[in-house]
């Protein structure tokens, strides 16, 4: 059986404090969850412009339905 000195196991313990300490700093720095919220991010500013872009064609064609409605009925007199 082997005898452990005081400096043998302050040296295990810093090590294996060490090693723990790295290993959840790493997991902490870790970008699983990079992609899904990117991907989330630019839906939603797809989305807003795609809003935009229905309020806009909806003000475009109800100003052009009037003007042609105008125009329409000025050829029939």
């Amino acid at each position: 059986m082997t005898k452990w000195s005081l400096s043998k196991v302050a040296l295990r313990a810093s090590y294996l404090f060490t090693h723990v300490l790295f290993l959840n700093i790493s997991k902490l720095e870790s970008e699983d969850g990079e992609g899904v919220i990117s991907t989330a991010i630019v839906v939603l500013i797809v989305a807003f412009l795609a809003v935009g872009m229905w309020i806009a064609f909806k003000a475009l064609m109800g100003q052009t339905t009037t003007t042609i409605s105008s125009q329409v009925s000025q050829l029939g007199q």
